[in-house]
């Protein structure tokens, strides 16, 4: 019995010599791992193990994220380092930045590269998925020095173990972060462990940095939905303030491919951002219903978005529009035709030429009082829109009255004196009237009858409706 324990303990001890001789690829030695790249040798270790089937303390689900900056009760730090060439030195995360860990290389003659690992919690894998992981690596805080870094994965966090390559040794220059990406799969279901390696030269005395992990299950890019196509009308009474919104879905995808399918639509009035009406696995083509919410003013503007999964398609949206009981009609007739925007653009620009080549100077007298007349105005526009939709607009009142006040009086002054003209009796000022004259006497009396009429109605809005509706 004892020489069977003895050989027994024999081979045991030869076991892990022979195994660590062996060169073997990264899927030869370990099964669990399945690397989206060639296979290539790995480094001299012993073989890895199959999976823990528990999860180990401190194990992490995916996706897992970790800045790698100072550790704080809003950042912890769940890396674990390694100083596998024993200077003491190596990867320090409490002394840094709280942006990066950084990795400071060796200071005794006896050591000419840092040999010193960063390794990630157990990471909770599952087979037939795709991951992708991330992070950002530099080689100091100047543009001239370089950082050597490998990454390595395994089933245990110990140099030994971590022996299939991610990322091969690559020298990293400067202060500018380089997004270092690598695209996993793995073939059994456990708990497995990424190691940054950084192997920088004692020459280069720099301290190497990283920051920013992550690995999440890889997904294609999506085809997203192009824009659907929206019309809408406002419900009577329109009191209610709602409006019925008509949504076909789209056939196509942004790139011009059919779509076969969509996930959701959401339809929402911007300005109620929070009220979507959402449709749930519409067909493409199809037209669906919707009422919503509408703002007194005019703001109003729907927006509609298709789904696929997650990603969102091309947006449709309507023009701003006006919504509430106080909506003016649709003009018709010659009101039509002059708020066309070609023709009204056509009438401007006539009468503007007309006027430069006939001599603006005969009513420029004008142009100071109608300019500020335009100022007032737009003044008791946004103090009306403002009370109309219930929000403070008494810091509008001074401003506006004075400047429609100090306009209209002017209008005036210039009115009387151009009448006075007209009809005077002296033969000398009678002789300086011209076609200007009368036209600064009409046009002066018509701005003069627009403000006080557009005055009226701003007040009967700011005031004597505000009261009605409360």
């Amino acid at each position: 019995m004892r020489k069977l324990f003895t050989l027994l303990a024999l081979a045991a001890a030869l076991s892990p010599a022979v195994s660590a001789q062996t060169s073997v690829t990264a899927a030869e030695s370990y099964p669990g791992i399945k690397m989206m790249m060639s296979d290539r040798p790995l480094r001299d270790s012993a073989p890895l193990r199959s999976p823990a089937k528990a999860a180990p303390e401190g194990a992490k689900e995916i996706p897992f994220s970790e800045t790698l900056g100072k550790a704080t009760s809003s950042n912890p730090y769940s890396f674990t380092t390694i100083d596998a060439n024993g200077d003491g030195r190596g990867w320090n995360s409490t002394t840094h930045s709280g942006s990066y860990s950084a990795c400071m290389g060796p200071n005794t003659d006896a050591l000419q590269l840092a040999d010193d690992w960063l390794v990630t919690p157990p990471l909770h894998l599952l087979a037939g998925k795709e991951y992708e992981m991330s992070v950002s690596l530099c080689g100091s805080s100047t543009a001239t020095k370089t950082a050597d870094f490998a990454i390595y994965m395994g089933t245990e966090p110990t140099a030994a173990a971590l022996t299939t390559e991610l990322v091969a040794k690559k020298t990293y220059q400067g202060k500018t972060y380089a997004v270092v990406t690598k695209t996993l799969q793995v073939e059994a279901d456990g708990y497995y462990y990424i190691g940054i390696h950084c192997t920088t030269d004692k020459a280069v005395n720099t301290i190497s940095r990283a920051k920013d992990f992550s690995i999440a299950e890889h997904k294609a890019p999506v085809d997203a939905p192009a824009a659907g196509t929206i019309t809408y009308s406002v419900a009577e009474p329109l009191t209610d303030m709602k409006v019925e919104v008509s949504y076909t879905a789209p056939t196509t995808a942004q790139s011009g491919a059919a779509l076969t399918a969509i996930s959701k639509v959401e339809i929402v009035n911007w300005v109620y951002p929070d009220r979507k009406h959402t449709i749930d696995n519409p067909e493409p083509g199809k037209t669906y219903k919707a009422t919503l919410d509408l703002l007194a003013g005019p703001n109003n503007r729907i927006r509609a978005t298709a789904y696929v999964d997650d990603t969102a398609g091309t947006m449709a949206e309507t023009k701003s529009f006006y919504a509430g009981p106080d909506t003016p009609e649709r003009p018709t007739g010659i009101k039509a035709t002059l708020c066309n925007p070609i023709v009204a653009t056509a009438i401007t620009v006539v009468l503007g030429v007309g006027l430069g080549m006939t001599g603006y100077g005969k009513i420029w007298p004008l142009f100071g009082a109608a300019n500020q007349l335009l100022a007032g105005l737009a003044l008791l526009t946004v103090c009306a829109w403002l009370g109309n939709i219930g929000r403070n607009n008494k810091m509008f009142y001074i401003p506006m009255v004075f400047m429609m006040i100090v306009t209209i009086w002017s209008l005036f002054q210039t009115v009387t004196n151009r009448i006075g003209q007209i009809t005077s009796d002296n033969p000398e000022v009678l002789a300086k009237v011209d076609w200007g004259t009368y036209a600064q006497a009409i046009l002066g009396t018509l701005l003069i009858v627009l403000a006080l009429f557009l005055a009226w109605e701003g007040i009967q809005t700011i005031f004597f409706k505000k009261n009605k509706k409360a």
